[in-house]
């Protein structure tokens, strides 16, 4: 009886794991080459929504209203937990003026 519950616990565990990752839109790859060419993808004068579209809703959001502007990031965690990754994007009047990419541990 215990096995079967340790079954079904680790079956119901795998289902949520598998949903999850493959329903994650924001689905931002972990190395250095694969984040410059997502970042790469991104072009200066894009609109908010361009971007919305290619990479999801922003994990994080700064708005300065009065500049008029905003910046959105994207971060992804590697397996390992030993570094972050990040693509930040800002916006001037609604469309893309830079975009960086950086990584810290």
């Amino acid at each position: 009886m215990l096995r079967i519950a340790k079954i079904i616990i680790f079956s119901a565990l795998l289902a949520t794991l598998s949903a999850g990752l493959t329903s994650c839109r924001n689905n931002l790859v972990l190395t250095q080459k694969r984040t410059e060419v997502q970042a790469s993808r991104i072009k200066k004068g894009m609109t908010m929504a361009e971007v919305r579209k290619m990479f999801g809703r922003p994990m994080d959001r700064l708005i300065i209203e009065k500049d008029d502007t905003e910046t959105w990031k994207y971060y992804r965690v590697d397996l390992m937990l030993t570094e972050t990754r990040a693509i930040s994007i800002d916006f001037e009047g609604g469309r893309v003026k830079r975009v960086d990419t950086y990584r810290y541990n």
